[in-house]
């Protein structure tokens, strides 16, 4: 079905689904800017869009991205206040009790158990409560690349941390001292979410390596560091894998090597971990970009010419 309100229906694309798979977060332009002499910062709104029929309703003003807590009682968002700074705040799932956190990179933010958040500040990883109150630092020998909308990716058991330095894709348990290097060959200009995607039981890392001769589905197995290609891209270009709940199948986008745009032509595919099924899931539609599965695996949002659709998913598992 397809999701539209206000008439307008220009979203950005970085999706975040309530834990129960019945909402959705979504940061919708306002307007307004924050101009550099380089850049042009788009700022948005934050809508929650539910399921059910009702109609979606407006979170906050000036929030680039929502992300709902573990537990789905809080939802943390950020406010950009310049190119480089944004502020988070924190609200209850029905929009009240809204408060400021912390101020914070604009990079990538998160939720550990326990309603702690994960942000970075000064290219440290930081963890603060709901009050605002004794941030600590996290994993003091992780040195993160601010201003990316994206910079880090957490385990789903909280255990290891995926995160891009540049090009390179780096990994490091949450008590080890020293990261790991996987590959030096991601897209550093991954725009609103990095080229990877964790499996639901936090064993495999999925992601895409621009390859000498053309981009691999890549995943990498974080207890033993063996690495398999699931599927290589000749002729085209990959983005945004996302791995299905509760399965082996991974989605992602695809498009053909010569377009000039990725609006114009992307498919969503679906493919085993092994390499095997490989399944156009957009068939004879327009192009369609930017696969978010909910948590249960029962649903995957995604754009089509703009607009927000979701669609219920029958895969083989």
């Amino acid at each position: 079905m397809q999701l539209t309100f206000e008439g307008q229906n220009s979203i950005f694309p970085n999706i975040s689904w309530s834990p129960r798979g019945d909402a959705m977060l979504v940061s919708k332009p306002n307007g307004q800017t924050i101009e550099t002499a380089d850049v042009t910062y788009l700022l948005g709104d934050l809508w929650l869009i539910p399921l059910d029929g009702t109609a979606p309703r407006k979170l906050a003003t000036n929030a680039s991205w929502g992300k709902w807590s573990k537990g789905g009682q809080w939802i943390a968002y950020g406010s950009l206040t310049g190119p480089t700074t944004q502020e988070v705040h924190v609200m209850r799932s029905d929009g009240s009790d809204v408060r400021k956190v912390t101020t914070a990179d604009r990079a990538s933010v998160d939720w550990l158990p326990g309603d702690e958040i994960l942000y970075v500040a000064g290219r440290q990883l930081k963890a603060i409560g709901l009050q605002g109150q004794n941030p600590r630092t996290v994993l003091p020998a992780v040195s993160l690349d601010s201003n990316q909308d994206d910079t880090f990716l957490l385990s789903p058991t909280g255990q290891q941390l995926a995160y891009l330095h540049q090009s390179t894709l780096v990994l490091i348990g949450v008590n080890e001292a020293e990261p790991t290097e996987l590959t030096n060959k991601l897209d550093s200009n991954h725009g609103y979410r990095p080229d990877l995607t964790w499996s639901p039981n936090g064993q495999w890392l999925a992601y895409i390596e621009l390859g000498t001769s053309a981009p691999q589905l890549q995943m990498i197995d974080v207890k033993d560091m063996r690495v398999s290609t699931v599927y290589t891209a000749e002729g085209s270009h990959l983005q945004q894998p996302s791995w299905l709940s509760g399965s082996q199948v991974i989605l992602f986008s695809r498009y053909p090597r010569g377009t000039e745009t990725f609006d114009c032509c992307a498919k969503i595919f679906a493919v085993n971990s092994d390499g095997t099924g490989l399944n156009d899931l957009t068939g004879a539609q327009a192009p369609q970009q930017y696969p978010e599965i909910s948590p249960d695996g029962a649903k995957i949002a995604f754009f089509r010419k703009g607009d927000l659709w979701v669609a219920f998913l029958h895969v083989e598992r």
